[in-house]
């Protein structure tokens, strides 16, 4: 047995690390099979055609599987990927299309199955809380990658500014506790889901670099290139959280003084002027799931 990253080749078999890839895999090689039988000039048609990179056979059966062939099949599958699965998905997305609450969620999602053919799912998540003074929950999370094992941390997410997309993190408390961010809020544990699942992309993307892609970093601290990088990182979180919580107040006060120029009528009605600045700064943001 030998390990090939996302692909493990066993007593001459092929697994993959999810039953559902595994089923499809069979039927791919079930199709070439059947059209490499049934077609007439399949030579010429088969770089279209052809689903895997194992020869299709007749009723005869397969040859049996030499192991070197095998992994020089996976090698070229891999030298077949994207080296930019995560920018060149972002840049496929129609960003005013999608769920702009799960934004994140569909990054992560669209690079790990262009990367590894693995789906982002609950058990990456590892989340935790606790419990101040007050009663008052906070969470943090990290995600770890499904191959690489690497883990990554909840982050501080940016103010949004112009991305409406990101507005749910403008209303959350954060605080730092030994290293970590943690979230307070409405549904705080999804946001610090969301946090973690941010900074894995600042990194994956970062290491993209080469990638051509209009990518705003999502977090306030840096990304990073290796685990050990990462380790070594010295963050002052302290004057990360006081420019967002500047650039938080004067998003806002322009927000009141732009509701004041056209709503003038309103502020005989102080209740509903508020109420629309409100609304103003949360317009276009659907409910928490």
């Amino acid at each position: 047995e030998e390990s090939l990253e996302e692909i493990r080749i066993v007593d001459e078999k092929v697994y993959y690390r999810d039953e559902m890839t595994a089923k499809h895999a069979a039927a791919a090689r079930a199709i070439d099979c059947h059209f490499f039988r049934s077609s007439v000039n399949f030579e010429s048609d088969k770089k279209i055609s052809q689903l895997c990179l194992e020869e299709p056979y007749d009723e005869q059966g397969p040859r049996p599987p030499d192991y070197k062939e095998l992994k020089n099949i996976v090698d070229e599958r891999r030298r077949g990927k994207t080296s930019t699965p995560f920018s060149d998905f972002y840049n496929s997305l129609k960003l005013n299309d999608v769920d702009r609450n799960d934004q994140i969620n569909q990054i992560i999602h669209g690079g790990l199955q262009m990367q590894y053919g693995v789906k982002a799912n609950s058990k990456m998540f590892e989340c935790s809380f606790i419990v101040d003074d007050d009663g008052i929950f906070w969470y943090t999370s990290s995600i770890t990658h499904p191959v690489s094992k690497e883990k990554f941390y909840s982050g501080i997410v940016r103010v949004s500014e112009d991305q409406t997309w990101l507005r749910l993190f403008d209303s959350a408390d954060i605080r730092v506790i030994e290293g970590k961010v943690y979230y307070k809020g409405d549904a705080a544990s999804w946001l610090a889901n969301r946090a973690a699942t941010a900074r894995a992309i600042d990194c994956f993307m970062h290491r993209e670099a080469n990638g051509e892609t209009d990518w705003r970093q999502l977090c306030l601290e840096d990304p990073y290139k290796t685990m050990e990088e990462g380790a070594s990182q010295t963050i002052d979180y302290e004057s990360k959280l006081t420019w967002r919580k500047d650039l938080l107040q004067r998003i806002n006060t322009s927000l009141m003084t732009n509701c004041a120029i056209s709503h003038p009528y309103l502020l005989h009605v102080p209740k509903n002027f508020l109420d629309l600045a409100m609304r103003t700064r949360v317009k276009k943001s659907t409910p928490l799931p």
